[in-house]
């Protein structure tokens, strides 16, 4: 016998059956992500959907909500719908931190980022070549005069005039006068340095210089690598004293309560006490993010392994970057970029 059903109880029906579905997967985060297809460049979100059509010659990774982008050769800053938020007009930028961004003036050649964060135009630019400072309205916040310019971090900024490195506040004022001749960001109130004569050390944000190394890293959880004469590394605290004396030979900086460290010709993590929690066994490692790290293994590829040492993401890929905002950039042949999520997933295949 046929069966008829009013329409009260399908709409009935259908409301419950809508109410039971799972509900849409949320992002782990809110950035957004620069994938290249067809050598164009668009931004997916950390599901690995698109949410800004291809269209750019480059993109950064999302930063305090703007996005770095080129397009006819020039640089602007997006906004998360892609829209330009900054017109491209400037030569060259850095992401956004602390609400400045580092600008490059005098033409549109690309300069590469030492360490992701220094931009030191000496050598490789024309004299109209100068780096300044853009707040997020796009409007010159320091002016364009420097030799060279970083991210700011902790209310400060490393910057190269005359050939030396200070550091300057927001106004660009300098608080340390330029006089080292390498210097990075701040990292728990400390920033890395080179005086002239060769010592390197550390540097507070009254100007205080405290160290006598040969060569240092920046601070992490309040432990930064440090080489003395001898070649080996160890660890010191923010008054330059050793917590984990010198031995490896090679370190990075501390992560999530773990500091990668090269004893012989293999890499592995200490903690804080100098125990070692993941045995050296690796050819290359980067610093723990979000609880895993990229590790090359011999004879082998990239890869992540978690703070137990395990493999999550098996080492296929020519080179894997640490993670941000949930997912890992992993590179596969020549030029091939993608993502993988922090359970192992691939979230986008590596393209071009």
């Amino acid at each position: 016998m046929a069966r008829f059903f009013s329409i009260a109880f399908l709409v009935f029906l259908a409301l419950n059956l809508a109410c039971a579905a799972p509900p849409p997967a949320e992002p782990p985060s809110d950035l957004l992500f620069p994938v290249r297809v067809n050598g164009s460049v668009g931004l997916i979100d950390a599901l690995g959907r698109m949410v800004v059509e291809p269209r750019f010659e480059v993109a950064g990774t999302m930063h305090e909500g703007l996005i770095a982008a080129a397009e006819g050769g020039v640089w602007g800053f997006l906004d998360r719908s892609g829209n330009w938020a900054i017109a491209p007009t400037l030569g060259d930028v850095d992401r956004f931190q602390e609400g400045r961004a580092a600008f490059v003036s005098g033409g549109s050649q690309r300069i590469e980022h030492r360490d992701g964060q220094v931009m030191d135009l000496t050598g490789v630019s024309t004299r109209a070549r100068r780096g300044g400072y853009i707040d997020t309205g796009g409007e010159v916040a320091i002016d364009p005069a420097f030799e060279g310019v970083t991210a700011f971090s902790e209310g400060l900024a490393a910057v190269k005039a005359g050939g030396r490195w200070g550091f300057v506040d927001p106004d660009g004022q300098f608080v340390i006068e330029p006089t080292y001749a390498e210097a990075g960001p701040f990292h728990d109130r400390r920033a890395a340095v080179k005086r002239q004569d060769g010592v390197a050390g550390f540097v507070d944000p009254e100007g205080r210089f405290m160290g006598d190394f040969t060569q240092v890293y920046r601070f992490g959880e309040g432990l930064a690598a440090a080489r003395v004469e001898d070649g080996t590394w160890g660890f010191v605290d923010a008054e330059g004293e050793w917590v984990l004396e010198p031995g490896y030979y090679w370190a990075g900086h501390f992560s999530e309560g773990l500091g990668a460290v090269r004893i012989g010709a293999n890499w592995g993590y200490v903690d804080r006490q100098g125990t070692v929690i993941i045995e050296p066994q690796f050819e290359h490692v980067t610093a723990f993010s979000e609880g895993l790290a990229a590790v090359k293994v011999r004879g082998k590829e990239w890869g992540y392994v978690n703070m137990s040492g395990e493999m999550v993401v098996e080492p296929v890929y020519q080179r894997a970057e640490p993670f941000v905002g949930g997912l890992g950039a992993v590179k596969e042949g020549a030029s091939l970029w993608g993502y993988v999520g922090l359970d192992g997933s691939v979230v986008w295949e590596p393209s071009s």
